[in-house]
């Protein structure tokens, strides 16, 4: 993960998961990176600290098969685009 200020200078970044198929930042800062091959989200803080671990391989709630994209709904709510499940969770 990369981030740039307004006029595209490198601020700074952190390593993340391994085939990244998504990412979003929450209100609060957190960024939220899915991981197509690992069935999971992993979420940081603004410094690139892993703070937990959202998920893991199935097709239940709570459960992904290939995480794609990531959006946050305008309250706030997590939606995750799951390939292989084809659906979306919240």
């Amino acid at each position: 993960v990369q981030q740039f200020d307004a006029q595209g200078r490198l601020l700074g970044g952190f390593p993340v998961l391994k085939h990244a198929s998504g990412i979003a930042v929450s209100r609060d800062g957190l960024v939220f990176v899915s991981s197509i091959t690992q069935h999971r989200i992993d979420v940081h803080d603004a410094s690139g600290k892993l703070v937990r671990r959202i998920g893991e391989e199935g097709a239940g709630e709570g459960e992904f098969d290939e995480p794609g994209g990531l959006l946050f709904a305008p309250d706030g709510t997590l939606l995750v685009a799951v390939q292989c499940n084809n659906r979306v969770q919240r």
